[in-house]
């Protein structure tokens, strides 16, 4: 129902613009994450107030590249992305590999960026991106190609080991709490 949705935004356009306190952060991964872009993010999102959870294919823990391990807060199975305000995907490529044979992580991207939350993706994790069908090259436009890190509309993205870099520009994305602009500009199949 079109005035349902309406009055929705209404609502949300009163939220508070100038913290993520209390915001919980999705961030997706799978064997094989970036450790350090993990951790430096992690940190960054809680002491700004964010509460960060890691959803990855089944339970239990998760190992990065280097050895270090997380514990998975959630499954595909056992959540969606309606149940946070952003989600962040981490560079690592046998996690982003893993990912894309979950079809589960797609829909999850997918429903979240129609639903106009905040996301951002380092490194490998872009790909994820693309294969959700988010148009990431024209959204963020090329001229931000070999730059370090580009946002555009709630989008946040940065190249290998830049997860510090992008923690500051998803902050902000994340505090705006929707990005409406992009509501009607780049539809996706959700």
């Amino acid at each position: 129902n079109k005035e349902v949705g309406s009055s929705a935004a209404l609502s949300m356009a009163h939220t508070r613009k100038d913290t993520i306190k209390t915001r919980k952060i999705a961030v997706l991964a799978a064997g094989g994450f970036d450790d350090a872009g993990l951790a430096d993010l992690t940190q960054a999102l809680t002491q700004a107030g964010g509460q960060v959870k890691i959803v990855a294919p089944r339970l239990g823990t998760i190992q990065g590249a280097h050895g270090t391990e997380v514990t998975v807060d959630c499954s595909f199975l056992t959540s969606a992305s309606v149940l946070f305000d952003a989600v962040y995907i981490p560079d690592g490529d046998e996690s982003v590999t893993a990912l894309l044979n979950e079809a589960d992580a797609i829909h999850f991207v997918r429903e979240a960026y129609k639903h106009c939350k905040a996301i951002a993706a380092t490194g490998a994790g872009v790909e994820l991106l693309r294969a959700a069908h988010l148009d990431v090259d024209n959204m963020v436009g090329t001229e931000t190609v070999g730059q370090e890190v580009a946002a555009a509309e709630g989008v946040v993205i940065g190249q290998e080991a830049q997860a510090g870099k992008v923690a500051a520009a998803f902050i902000t994305a994340i505090a705006q709490h929707r990005h409406w602009s992009r509501e009607m500009k780049h539809p996706v199949p959700a």
